[in-house]
C-alpha cells in the first residue's frame, strides 16, 4: 500500500510539473500574440497619424493657394508665368524642374495620362508642385496643378500624399468639388482612385 500511495503522489507530481509547463506555453502563446497584434497595429497607427498629418498639411495649403488664385487669373499669363506666381508665392526656395516620378491610385492603378505631370517644382522641405496643361475648345486654356506633400517621399498616393486642383477659365477648385457626395467617399475609398479625396477631405470627409 505505501508503494502504491508513492506511485500516486509522484503521478501527482509528474501531473503538478506538466500543468506548470503548460502554464508557461501559455504565456509564450499569449506573448507571441501580444508581438503579432503590435506589428499589425503599431504601422496601421503610424499610418493613421501621417494622414492625418498629410490632411492637416493639405487643408492649409488648399487655403493658401485658394487665396492666392483669387489675385490671379490665367487668361492674363502665359503658363510658365502662371506656374512662377504660385511656386513663389510659398516663399520657399524651389529647385529647378524636377524628372516625373512615379505616383499611383489609391487602389494601386496606375494614373491615366491626364493625371502624369511633367512639369514639376520641388521645394527644399521636398514638397512637390506639379502642373499639366490643356487646351479646350477655342483655344480655351485649362489644366490641373498637383501637390504632393512629402515630394518624392513616399507613398506617392493620390488621396494620401497627393492631391490637386482643376483650372477652368478663371475659376480655380480642389479637384471633384463638383462632384456629388457619394462620388467622392466612393472614389476616396481603397477602390477608387483617391483623386477627390482632395476635396473630400476639405468637406471633413473620413480616411
Amino acid at each position: 500500500m505505501m508503494g502504491l500511495w508513492l506511485k500516486r503522489k509522484d503521478w501527482r507530481s509528474h501531473r503538478g510539473f506538466m500543468k506548470k509547463a503548460f502554464t508557461l506555453l501559455e504565456v509564450f502563446v499569449l506573448f507571441f500574440i501580444f508581438i503579432l497584434i503590435a506589428f499589425i497595429v503599431i504601422p496601421i497607427s503610424i499610418d493613421d497619424t501621417n494622414q492625418v498629418k498629410h490632411i492637416s498639411n493639405w487643408k492649409s495649403t488648399n487655403t493658401h493657394l485658394l487665396n492666392l488664385f483669387s489675385t490671379l487669373n490665367i487668361n492674363n499669363y502665359d503658363t510658365k508665368q502662371f506656374e512662377q506666381q504660385i511656386v513663389e508665392s510659398f516663399n520657399e526656395p524651389f529647385e529647378a524642374k524636377i524628372k516625373p516620378y512615379k505616383i499611383l491610385y489609391l487602389n494601386g492603378d496606375k494614373p491615366d495620362n491626364n493625371f502624369i505631370f511633367e512639369n514639376l517644382y520641388k521645394t527644399k522641405s521636398n514638397k512637390v508642385l506639379g502642373f499639366k496643361w490643356f487646351k479646350g475648345k477655342n483655344d480655351t486654356l485649362y489644366g490641373l496643378v498637383m501637390y504632393d506633400i512629402n515630394g518624392k517621399k513616399r507613398p506617392n498616393v493620390w488621396g494620401k500624399d497627393v492631391f490637386g486642383f482643376s483650372i477652368d477659365k478663371n475659376q480655380i477648385e480642389p479637384l471633384c468639388q463638383k462632384e456629388s457626395l457619394e462620388i467622392l467617399r466612393s472614389d476616396c475609398s481603397k477602390y477608387g482612385r483617391g483623386i477627390c479625396c482632395s476635396y473630400y477631405y476639405i468637406i471633413g470627409g473620413d480616411f
